[in-house]
């Protein structure tokens, strides 16, 4: 038995898998409380399956990039989990899931209410653009941007099943959090010569 997680979705999702089949399924709507909804929703899933965490011999996480909060959440989570019961984890960014779902380019993902995360080939880097210069299209992620500009489809199917299908576990024992993070606040001089010296 394998656990799901993705709470880069909207809605966020976790589902218990088995080599060919989704057993179980959640959904919810976190809205950037993963501290608040996560756990209750996995203790669901296991209730109406009877499964505990003990139980799982993987855990495959989408690690970010995501909301700073929500990733940092998810993560702990699941960190805590596999230490707790030593299982493995296997981490996948936003744009390795859309890999193996089959999600065309370009993607897009959004970063704040005024940025998105454009990325229009595979072997190109990610771009951070502001929400009213990217260009009218159709996108394939996990962005509100739609909502904004009627000239911009965001597409964001989800066929596990395919995910199940083109798995190839790779698991380590903690994986880390993926965010674009932004300071939104003024250090001063002193505060960052102090903190330097700790790093």
């Amino acid at each position: 038995m394998f656990l799901f997680l993705n709470t880069i979705s909207s809605p966020s999702t976790a589902f218990l898998f088995d080599d060919r089949n989704i057993l179980h399924r959640v959904g919810w709507d976190s809205k950037l409380r993963e501290y608040d909804t996560l756990l209750p929703k996995l203790d669901e899933l296991f209730a109406m399956t009877g499964v505990s965490a003990r139980d799982l011999k993987w855990i495959v996480c989408v690690n970010g990039p995501g909301s700073f909060t929500g990733m940092r959440t998810t993560v702990l989570t699941v960190n805590s989990l596999a230490y707790a019961h030593g299982m493995p984890i296997m981490p996948l960014d936003v744009f390795e899931l859309g890999n193996l779902l089959g999600w065309p380019y370009p993607r897009i993902l959004t970063i704040n209410s005024r940025e998105s995360g454009i990325k229009l080939a595979p072997a190109e880097d990610m771009e951070i653009l502001a929400n009213d210069l990217v260009s009218p299209g159709i996108y394939h992620g996990y962005s509100q941007i739609g909502s904004q500009n009627p000239q911009i489809v965001v597409e964001s199917c989800e066929p596990y099943e395919r995910l199940i299908e083109s798995l190839v576990f790779r698991g380590i024992s903690r994986i880390n959090p993926l965010y674009v993070k932004r300071p939104n606040i003024t250090v001063s001089h002193n505060l960052r010569k102090r903190t330097s010296l700790l790093q």
